[in-house]
């Protein structure tokens, strides 16, 4: 199976679902912004992850890795407890990046099997949530959300 590590940090995803499944898995992307997680993840797993902002990621480039799995944690920070502001939730220029992944996941050809995705306590209460799982109903996924 073939993995998009998206928001990919120092490679938790990476490792998590190597563990979980085995042997048979290939992270073929990791995108991150953070160059010092990048310089980490190149360490940890031996590639380094694009830094190309998500926020313009194309369904084409998506398309070319034909993964079966995509594994993400976007960005909290729009949508944890503490943030009290009025820039919540896709107001937050932070959800830039996920919303775009989901209007590419509308445009894909080669579209993946699974998603696994984890946020923060609330994450499901969001208008982002609720975009990404209608996005993955409209596809065709069935989703579970524990």
């Amino acid at each position: 199976m073939r993995a998009i590590e998206f928001y990919s940090g120092i490679g938790g995803w990476n490792c998590a679902i190597k563990t979980a499944l085995g042997v048979g898995v290939e992270v073929v992307s990791a995108y991150d912004v953070n160059p010092a997680a990048n310089a980490v993840y190149a360490i940890n797993h031996g590639s380094r992850p694009s830094a190309k902002s998500l926020e313009v990621v194309t369904a084409e480039e998506l398309d070319a890795y034909y993964a079966d799995i995509w594994m993400m944690s976007p960005p909290c920070q729009p949508h944890t407890r503490n943030n009290t502001t009025a820039k919540r939730d896709d107001a937050d220029p932070r959800s830039a990046s996920f919303s775009n992944i989901i209007n590419q996941l509308g445009r894909i050809k080669n579209p993946p099997r699974y998603f696994i995705l984890e946020n923060v306590v609330g994450f499901e209460k969001y208008i982002s949530c609720s975009d990404f799982l209608s996005r993955i109903v409209d596809c065709g996924f069935l989703f579970d959300p524990y």
